[in-house]
């Protein structure tokens, strides 16, 4: 086999590998990364990682003919210069916040050039105000506050009802034991 085939074999396994993982996940955003110290972008591929996301680096024409064969067209529009591809993880919100404080932390180094999630076309600031937004635990656990705050009530008015019942009953057996 020739190395012109072998190269092409590399690519096409490439593009399915890039293509399934867009498949899988819920999509991808695209972000440069030229100028990033190794150290930087080694602990920023361990964030993503400890909450189930993940980054890789693929050449641009791979990357457009991967989203395309995804039916994710609209992410080759982003994929330009020294790029990577972020994977995002079960909570998007958590996931966009980890990309936004890697891009604030490499001011003027790294850039977000957008992506899609969930079928959703996201530019830089529709990533940023992603993550402002609460995470799905927070706003899990104001659900539960608000759902178990009158049953709470409910259960001290019935408690000091019963409370109250049981001193005058008290009260009544110690009249007749006089």
């Amino acid at each position: 086999m020739s190395a012109v085939a072998i190269g092409r074999l590399v690519r096409e396994q490439i593009v399915e590998e890039v293509a399934t993982s867009l498949q899988e996940s819920k999509g991808a955003v695209v972000v440069s990364y030229a100028g990033v110290s190794a150290k930087s972008l080694n602990d920023f591929r361990r964030r993503l990682k400890e909450k189930g996301a993940r980054m890789l680096v693929v050449k641009n024409s791979l990357s457009k003919i991967a989203a395309e064969k995804a039916g994710i067209p609209e992410l080759s529009e982003f994929c330009t210069g020294q790029s990577a591809l972020l994977f995002p993880c079960e909570d998007t919100i958590e996931f966009s916040k980890i990309v936004s404080d890697f891009a604030a932390e490499n001011k003027d180094i790294v850039e977000i050039f957008g992506g899609v999630i969930e079928g959703k076309r996201l530019s830089k600031d529709d990533l940023n105000a992603m993550s402002k937004l609460p995470s799905k635990d927070y706003l899990y656990g104001q659900v539960v506050g608000a759902i178990s705050a009158p049953l709470s009530g409910l259960v001290g008015a019935l408690s000091g009802v019963i409370r109250n019942l049981i001193y005058v009953i008290k009260a009544i057996e110690e009249k007749q034991s006089k």
